[in-house]
């Protein structure tokens, strides 16, 4: 049985936390309300972020009312000083008739940025001031021979602009059925009185305003900045097969592509899955007749670490080649980076993960497990993962199965995940009507984790859908609701890093491609957890100066930094040094900092490890 319990905390805070089974992690607010539980069509982009001062941005696709046609989008701010949100409701940010599947990025000093699907093509806006809540609204510049764009991604970059991915729908002769995938280039323009008055479409060639990446079926795709270099990535889902009949979430590969200077220029196209396209006979299964039977599924997320190193994470599923269909309950969570280059399962589920009581379709776009979304800790160095997983214990009267949010870590960039935490614990029931589900859906992170005290948080935006399943489709499986928008602030060190999930099964590619398990890779991991160790600082709290110690197993490449509790660096005391073997001994002198919480990062190789230290004054 479940209850409601009111906690008033001392900024009196009233929250509303579900009690059942077990405790939801950290603390839940909630952000607003929708109509609207289909967020997004594909990857759901970021639609939460913090800024440097740990202002947590929030926005999404609210359903004003049960109609499609009133839909807006809204935007609010959750403040750490009020550890409250600064409207009730939030505010919209869109102009126009109707708006939907929004997105957004936000600058270092709180300045956000949304874009979103218009009426009638995509549109970026732009805050008065940081903070303020009042947008200017700006059409994307469209590429030539297009007439609209829609599905718009956007990331800030270290060159103060906006990095633009958006989808375009005839370029492509109509037996293709494919869309266009354009890189597109903003420039902010902010008065000398620091007022966002427009945004400035910039010619990305000699001859256009786009760069047309490539052509895709599906709106699944993220685009991702550096916040070192002039670094971007853009990454998305690409379609294998040109048929109309055939949905096209089912069948595709993982392309990317990159640029080294803000997007001036690009990179060729990896494919990152690289499927096997021989055979056709293949049952069920990733081994079957020797062939390739995974796909990955229509969502993506990407994140660039503090060392310019691309991470992946994606959704598979197990095709059937001879029905033309996913197994929809054995979805895949994975994990890949542009330096190991290996398949590592975050979490995976098989074919018998299902419950009687289920459907047989749990609806269009879904699988058991899915939406993965990345988030990074600059202080640790630690990798986070959010997903929406489907609970065989909980399923509405018409057979839908309810979903909690999950969330694994990987403290060794990505090559082990650990076993997942559910952070909700929701418990929705069974043979639930509508209007009693609990069914955490369209689960997104922040990009990078946020500090505060000298503890690092995990910012989580979700749907409370109340009726599991989707209303907001041309096919529905159930009647709208009327559900919350929820944030939920997690503490990372209630995310356990042990223990980890088997990292050889599944084996994603039949050839062995990626497989982390060979027996180099596998010595390589076990040896690495002995390679090196950081010792602690000596005095500690100290006063201006303290000394670091850390020793080597053998020679490496080093390099060792200090952060502040939001992430920053303050200090390189060894910039990718080659240091030989043995206890090593440095001195950190924090006479031109704050006193505060601080820590010492040590890197070598693929490994890192981290301490606290106290700087009193």
């Amino acid at each position: 049985m479940m209850t409601a319990r009111a906690i008033l905390l001392p900024a009196l805070l009233l929250v509303v936390v579900l009690i059942c089974s077990a405790e939801p992690v950290g603390t839940i607010n909630e952000v607003g309300t929708t109509w609207c539980d289909r967020q997004q069509l594909g990857s759901s982009g970021r639609m939460i972020s913090v800024d440097e001062s740990g202002n947590v941005h929030t926005l999404w696709t609210n359903g004003l009312t049960q109609s499609p046609t009133s839909r807006h989008i809204f935007y609010n701010i959750w403040d750490p000083a009020i550890t409250d949100f600064i409207w009730d409701g939030g505010v919209q940010v869109d102009m126009g008739v109707q708006a939907c599947y929004g997105a957004g990025t936000v600058t270092p000093d709180g300045r956000y940025y949304p874009v979103l699907n218009g009426p009638e093509t995509a549109v970026a806006g732009i805050d008065f001031m940081p903070h303020a809540g009042s947008f200017t609204n700006v059409a994307i510049d469209l590429p030539a021979n297009t007439d609209n764009l829609y599905y718009p991604k956007v990331a800030f970059g270290q060159d103060e602009k906006l990095h633009v991915l958006a989808s375009s729908d005839e370029l492509f002769s109509p037996q293709l059925y494919r869309a266009g995938l354009h890189y597109c280039r903003g420039v902010p323009q902010i008065d000398a009185f620091g007022i966002g008055t427009d945004i400035e479409w910039e010619d990305v060639t000699p001859s256009s305003c786009s760069v047309l990446l490539d052509s895709i079926r599906v709106p699944a795709y993220e685009i991702v900045t550096s916040r070192v270099s002039d670094r971007i990535a853009a990454v998305w889902v690409h379609s294998r097969a040109n048929d109309s009949t055939f949905i096209p979430y089912r069948d595709n590969d993982l392309y990317y592509r990159f640029s080294d200077d803000g997007g001036n220029t690009w990179s060729e196209t990896f494919n990152v899955t690289n499927f096997d396209p021989s055979g056709t006979g293949g049952v069920s299964g990733p081994l079957d007749e020797n062939i390739d039977t995974f796909r990955v599924f229509a969502d993506v997320s990407a994140l660039f670490d503090n060392d310019d190193i691309l991470h992946i994470a994606f959704t598979t599923s197990i095709m059937r080649w001879n029905a033309d269909t996913v197994v929809a309950y054995a979805s895949q969570l994975w994990h890949w980076d542009e330096l190991a280059r290996l398949y590592t399962p975050i979490r995976a589920l098989d074919a018998a993960y299902l419950s009687e009581n289920w459907a047989a379709d749990i609806g269009e776009w879904e699988v058991a497990l899915q939406r993965p979304s990345l988030s990074y800790d600059p202080v640790s160095g630690s990798l986070f993962c959010s997903y929406q997983l489907a609970d065989t214990a909980q399923w509405t009267n018409q057979g839908i199965p309810q979903a909690d949010a999950w969330v694994s870590r990987s403290n060794d960039n990505g090559l082990h995940w650990s076993v997942g935490t559910n952070v909700t614990s929701t418990d929705g029931g069974q043979n639930t009507p509508s209007g009693q589900s609990l069914h955490e859906r369209d689960i997104t992170l922040s990009e990078t984790v946020s500090w505060e005290n000298g503890a690092g948080y995990l910012n989580m935006q979700y749907i409370l859908d109340h009726d599991a399943g989707c209303a907001s489709t041309s096919n529905p499986t159930g009647p709208p609701t009327l559900n919350e928008v929820h944030f939920q602030r997690i503490p990372i060190d209630d995310i356990p890093a042990q223990p980890t999930v088997d990292m050889c099964w599944p084996q994603m590619r039949v050839d062995g491609t990626g497989y982390p398990c060979a027996e180099m890779v596998r010595n390589i991991a076990e040896d690495r957890i002995w390679d090196y160790e950081l010792g602690p600082n000596f005095p500690n709290p100290f006063n201006p100066s303290t000394t670091i110690q850390f020793n080597l197993s053998e020679p490496a490449l080093v390099s060792l930094t200090v952060h502040d509790v939001l992430g920053r660096q303050v200090a390189a005391l060894i910039n990718h040094g080659r240091m030989n073997a043995g206890t090593q001994f440095v001195t950190f002198d924090g006479a031109g900092l704050p006193s505060g919480v601080y820590f010492c990062r040590l890197q070598a190789g693929e490994q890192m490890l981290t301490h606290k230290m106290m700087l009193l004054k």
